[in-house]
Formats: structure tokens, C-alpha cells, sequence
């Protein structure tokens, strides 16, 4: 497995064992899915210097603080993807 890849599914894992106490995602349905991607989509976007209705493109270097806010945000997005995925597999894929 690639470093990167091994590291994002790392940080991936951490935030649904932080929020185990909710419970699983295999009784979420597919519409409540679909609109909580539709959330975490936006809250990634917003946190993207330069992805605003301005139009004015960002070349400057992230501070720790907003990288690690758009790397939290991705995880939830990339997390509300796998959830959909796990749904949607055969039970010898899980």
C-alpha cells in the first residue's frame, strides 16, 4: 500500500473510532447518505483558500491550522464515501 494512502485511511479510521459512540452506518439509507456527502463536500470547499465565489485562485502556502482543517475535512468526506461503498458491497467484499 502507498505511504499516502496508508496514512489518509489512517487518519480515516481514527475519526469513526472517535465517533463510534454514534453507532454504524449499515442502517443509514442511501438518501441520508447521499445528502451528508452533499455536506461534507461543501465543508471541504470551504475550507480551500481561493475555492469561493470570488474566483481569485490561492498560490500562498497553508498555514498548520488550515491544513489541518482541509485534511479533516477531507477524511469526513472520504468517510462518508466509504460508508456508501460498504453498503453497496457484496458481503464476500467486506
Amino acid at each position: 500500500m502507498r505511504p499516502a494512502v496508508a496514512a489518509f485511511a489512517e487518519r480515516m479510521e481514527d475519526v469513526l473510532a472517535a465517533n463510534d459512540y454514534k453507532g454504524g452506518w449499515a442502517d443509514c439509507d442511501y438518501d441520508y447518505l447521499s445528502r451528508k456527502l452533499g455536506e461534507e463536500f461543501a465543508e471541504l470547499c470551504r475550507e480551500i483558500p481561493g475555492n469561493s465565489d470570488t474566483g481569485t485562485p490561492f498560490f500562498g502556502r497553508l498555514d498548520a491550522e488550515k491544513r489541518r482543517a482541509i485534511t479533516h475535512e477531507a477524511v469526513d468526506l472520504a468517510n462518508v464515501c466509504m460508508m456508501i461503498a460498504d453498503l453497496c458491497a457484496d458481503e464476500g467484499d467486506r
